[in-house]
């Protein structure tokens, strides 16, 4: 439940993503540009296999701090935004990945050559945490990928790697807090040039070519982002 502190600190920023509700899915980071812009990530070696992206499993689970050093810590709820965030997280992880050129296609199924990428939401959250000096206010997105090969001969697929690619950012203490929906966007592309990096270094969408699947390859692409660290090896080749 909000409480009207957080009711309060929402609406104020509303208004800075353009207006409170004058357009449709205003508050969205696939929708608004203002949340999140165009990920500049391009692979200079485009893949020419076809991927399926199942949809975001929300797997957010366990009790937020509600204090920090004493001071307390005031969440954006997950009903500030106009969809569900797994929903958006979805479109746009499917949308960047179609742009990035690290597979020929997104495909709408998952046909028996394709590769298939199964995404869990495992944090995302923004809000501010207060202090003597005024307000830090943070935000922190994490993406678990499962990514699946195409279909053997008999049918079943082989796990090639699971890892977790995130970012956190905190802003300086300010007795104006920063805004916390552009601070989880610029969080999330964060995160998923982290994600597009790592893939670029695996090969996974490129046929004829060894994989790589231990630790995260030097990135070719452009976007200017280092890999993140993996959260586990890779389960198989």
């Amino acid at each position: 439940m909000k409480t009207p502190r957080v009711v309060l600190l929402v609406c104020s920023l509303l208004p800075l993503l353009g207006g409170c509700k004058s357009t449709p899915q205003e508050v969205d980071l696939a929708h608004n540009p203002k949340i999140c812009g165009d990920l500049p990530f391009v692979t200079r070696a485009p893949g020419d296999r076809a991927v399926f992206v199942a949809p975001v499993v929300d797997s957010r689970h366990g009790a937020l701090p509600a204090h920090d050093r004493g001071f307390p810590i005031s969440y954006g709820p997950d009903a500030a935004w106009d969809r569900p965030v797994p929903d958006m997280v979805g479109e746009l992880f499917e949308r960047e990945l179609g742009e990035s050129g690290l597979f020929s296609q997104v495909s709408s199924s998952a046909t028996p050559e394709a590769v298939v990428i199964q995404p869990e939401l495992v944090s995302f959250s923004m809000g501010t945490m207060e202090n003597i000096q005024g307000a830090r206010t943070f935000a922190e997105v994490a993406l678990k990928l499962r990514v699946f090969g195409p279909e053997g001969a008999a049918g079943e697929r082989p796990l090639w790697f699971e890892r977790v690619y995130g970012d956190r950012q905190v802003t300086e203490p300010q007795i104006k807090p920063a805004n916390m929906f552009l601070l989880a966007g610029s969080t999330t592309m964060r995160s998923l040039a982290k994600v597009f990096s790592a893939l670029d270094g695996t090969n996974v969408g490129r046929s004829g070519v060894p994989l790589v699947l231990g630790e995260p390859a030097a990135p070719t692409g452009s976007a200017g982002e280092a890999p993140a660290e993996a959260s586990a090896r890779p389960a198989g080749r």
